[in-house]
């Protein structure tokens, strides 16, 4: 039986389990390095943490991250670090449906080429390319950001276009053109021995120009968000998680979250909703009864989100089935729709955990970085009007990074919580992530 840790004591929970972590190291990385094998490596995750202390576990996995713009300078090496390992990896180089190793012969890629979403103003976003490029440089490869946006118009030169980033920084995306079953822009031309690296999350689909290439793309479009299934990932997740807590000897419920799904619903016609309803009530007493087991005086929530999107559109707290049935039209619009304009037809029920994480009254959740399985960084996305149980990822948050590369020159318990316990949690939904690849 798992070795029970207070949870009404925040140091000591955290404590405990980062001590576990130091004890139980060989052993951690002997689990992780025979599990990696087994799976193609994705190129990179970023992982939405909430810590209660009283549980720490991942929200929301992105397969295909912005926000690099975020991770503080001295992490850009960290980051090159990790990309070079990554994407030289045999079966990192997964294609549209088969694993292909490094190139089609066998050698990593020199050059990469990045296509992104298809913004035309979002500044924030252009300084997340920027930064991107900058690493993937710094790694050692050729990188050119190209894009497939017909709205783009070209202000340089032939098939190219400037845009301007956050910090007043210039950037240039280059018009992609297929040829056969290859890409090519005006300056270069790409082969099979280069690759794609996708930061676009295909929530309307796989552009055209994708369709049938002879180039490898990472990850697979498979893990867009018109295949992809948030469920499905947590699935995963919480198969892994179970598999470190019997190493780590402790309750699998301190580092996952209840979750559940409902299909076929339709929030602009109330349809379906009564089985949300009646899953949340069945997910809240599910939460309840792991709180009475552990002494835990708090009332549950749930997160009700779309189970494929991203940008922290349709999703809504609630504490009870009821909130559900009375949702009115307001709430039921912003349900109705995701990213890109694409109707919500199931959802994922998901254990709430509230953060215990705040700066200046603002509360805060963090977000790890990694490249491949390595964590290469990341921040703090915080909010001001935001209560603890909260989305925090909505209009109005910030961002404060937290500097990984600096935790191993002066280590605090802080810092070490940072790097072994976030990062330990970064790293097994970076697996699943490669699970859902495989």
């Amino acid at each position: 039986m798992a070795e029970l840790i207070n949870t009404e004591d925040k140091n000591c929970f955290r404590a405990k389990i980062v001590g576990k972590i130091f004890s139980r190291g060989p052993e951690i990385e002997a689990w992780f390095a025979r599990k990696e094998r087994e799976v193609p490596t994705p190129p990179y995750t970023s992982v939405d943490l909430r810590d209660s202390f009283f549980k720490v576990a991942p929200v929301d996995s992105n397969a295909f991250p912005g926000g690099f713009n975020n991770i503080c300078n001295e992490d850009w090496a960290v980051a090159a670090r990790g990309f070079a390992r990554a994407l030289s990896v045999p079966g990192s180089r997964a294609g549209t449906g088969a694993e292909t190793g490094v190139g089609r012969t066998g050698r990593a890629p020199k050059r990469i080429v990045v296509i992104p979403e298809n913004h035309t103003n979002n500044k924030f976003y252009f300084e997340n390319l920027r930064a991107l490029r900058e690493m993937l440089v710094l790694a050692g490869f050729e990188t050119t950001i190209g894009h497939t946006n017909a709205a783009l118009e070209d202000n340089a030169s032939e098939g190219m276009s400037q845009v301007e980033t956050a910090s007043g920084q210039k950037l240039v995306l280059e018009r992609l053109i297929r040829e056969g079953k290859t890409l090519r822009t005006i300056r270069t031309e790409f082969t099979s021995n280069d690759l794609i690296l996708l930061n676009n999350d295909l929530s309307t689909g796989l552009p055209p120009e994708l369709e049938g290439i002879d180039i490898p793309i990472t990850p697979t479009p498979e893990m867009g968000w018109h295949v992809r299934r948030k469920g499905t990932h947590l699935e995963h997740y919480c198969q892994l998680a179970r598999g470190i807590a019997e190493i780590l000897d402790i309750d699998p419920f301190l580092i996952t979250a209840r979750h559940n799904t409902v299909n076929d619903v339709d929030f602009s016609k109330a349809e379906g909703l009564d089985r949300v309803a009646a899953a949340t009530e069945r997910l809240l007493e599910d939460v309840r009864s792991d709180y009475r087991q552990r002494n835990i005086d708090m009332e549950p929530f749930v997160f009700i989100k779309d189970n494929s999107g991203t940008y922290g559109r349709a999703i809504m707290p609630v504490t009870s089935g009821e909130e559900v049935l009375s949702m009115n039209r307001r709430a039921k619009n912003k349900m109705n729709i995701s990213k890109g304009g694409v109707p919500v037809d199931s959802v994922l029920l998901m254990e709430g955990i509230p953060t215990a994480l705040s700066e200046n009254n603002e509360s805060a959740e963090p977000v790890v970085y990694l490249a491949g399985h390595e964590p290469i960084g990341g921040f703090l996305r915080l909010h001001p009007e935001k209560s603890n149980t909260g989305n925090l990822n909505a209009p109005g948050a910030h961002f404060k990074t937290l500097c990984f590369a600096n935790l191993f020159k002066n280590p605090t318990p802080e810092t070490v919580v940072l790097e072994k316990f976030y990062g330990l949690l970064g790293r097994l939904s970076s697996l699943a992530n490669a699970q859902e690849m495989k």
